[in-house]
């Protein structure tokens, strides 16, 4: 499984090879994985863009939603709904149907996402929401100050 990251930071690619890897091979001893750097920002959008016109895309990689639309249109990326419903994944997550793209289908999950940051203001003028449900033990205030947080 070729994967890409979004990072070139020696620390972090450390992490991939030193930790994250033996994890995926004790997990799962018939796959074999390989990290590939692919920066960030705008060269990982170039990396991106010269793999998917070469038809040489990664099995895994992370993508914002800007280049979305020309991977989706070139069949570059697939849905996964079946098979995380059938492995009993989807039923994970809190609000399945968030991870949803318009047409219905599930191409990507999220890698993080766990916080959601406000300012306090937009709270108490009726802008934010907290739920009482499960996720609202995510929702947290932006101190006025940054260097309270």
């Amino acid at each position: 499984m070729r994967v890409i990251t979004i990072t070139t930071d020696e620390n972090r690619n450390n992490i991939m090879d030193k930790y994250i890897k033996p994890k995926i091979a004790e997990a799962l001893p018939n796959l074999e994985v390989e990290f590939e750097p692919g920066g960030g920002g705008e060269d990982m959008a170039n990396k991106l863009k010269t793999l998917n016109a070469s038809e040489d895309m990664p099995d895994v990689f992370w993508n914002d939603a800007g280049y979305f639309t020309p991977l989706k249109s070139t069949g570059s990326i697939m849905d996964l709904t079946p098979y995380i419903s059938q492995d009993g994944f989807l039923g994970k997550y809190a609000v399945p149907d968030a991870l949803k793209h318009v047409d219905g289908k599930i191409y990507s999950l999220s890698s993080g996402g766990r916080h959601v940051l406000y300012a306090g203001d937009l709270l108490s003028q009726g802008y934010v929401r907290a739920s009482r449900g499960q996720g609202a033990r995510y929702v947290r205030r932006v101190p006025p100050n940054l260097e309270d947080a």
